[in-house]
């Protein structure tokens, strides 16, 4: 799992501070760190510059039910 706020401010850190990623471009950066997850979460308070909300990234279609299920249970407590 991956907590992918600030994910291209760290990306651009990796290609400046590790030698293996010198001459890796930040899209390569990133989808490198990406393909390891099965789960991304992010913040987009901080990346996208709005005032709330986030995503959830998932591969396996049965998390994705799941997750997709609590989230829904969570929103509509909140409603």
């Amino acid at each position: 799992m991956i907590d992918a706020a600030r994910y291209a401010e760290n990306s651009y850190f990796v290609k400046q501070r590790e030698k293996e990623f010198k001459d890796s471009s930040i899209k390569e950066i990133i989808c490198e760190s990406f393909k390891e997850a099965d789960v991304f979460t992010m913040s987009a308070k901080k990346d996208a510059i709005v005032n709330m909300g986030g995503l959830i990234g998932v591969r396996d279609k049965a998390l994705f039910e799941k997750v997709k299920q609590a989230n829904i249970l969570i929103t509509q407590d909140k409603i």
